[in-house]
């Protein structure tokens, strides 16, 4: 799916979930295949048993999202309009927050971490997996370019010709 907006449910046992650039609540879920889903909206529900997830939420989305595997990794980003707290576990694999500079009382554990992003933030990302790795990255803010009032010539003195009478 490609370019959606509104809620979007997308069921399958057997196969692979593909979506891109999408505005609107999300609800994935697949028994065997993974789930890659990138720029999508908020909030976000994505599930499989038997494969990886990739997903990033779409620029300006800073709703809930929640991700959960039982066999497989989880990738996950968050983008600069997200502030919440984010909570990752899995059972066989390894735990990596990336808070991008904006994180706050980040605690780490090979299989188990939180941050939280801009503060507590009002959202929440909660990432389960029972066999794989989980890495959670949010984005960094990049700073406002700041504007240089421009140049302006001044025009170069000229003599005033004496008077005449």
């Amino acid at each position: 799916v490609e370019g959606f907006a509104g809620q979007l449910k997308a069921r399958t046992s057997n196969g692979v979930i593909r979506i891109n650039g999408h505005s609107g609540p999300v609800l994935l879920q697949t028994s065997n295949g993974a789930i890659d889903a990138r720029n999508i909206g908020t909030p976000a529900e994505l599930e499989t048993s038997n494969g990886t997830v990739e997903a990033s939420l779409a620029s300006g989305e800073d709703g809930p999202v929640s991700v959960r595997t039982s066999n497989g990794g989880v990738r996950l980003e968050l983008p600069v309009s997200w502030s919440g707290h984010v909570e990752a576990e899995t059972s066989n694999g390894r735990v990596n927050l990336e808070g991008g500079g904006r994180s706050k009382n980040i605690a780490i554990d090979k299989a188990h971490g939180t941050m939280d992003i801009d503060g507590a933030g009002k959202s929440k990302a909660s990432i389960l997996s029972s066999n794989g790795n989980v890495r959670v990255t949010a984005l960094a803010a990049t700073p406002a370019a700041t504007a240089t009032p421009a140049a302006t010539a001044t025009p170069p003195a000229t003599a005033t010709p004496p008077a005449t009478k």
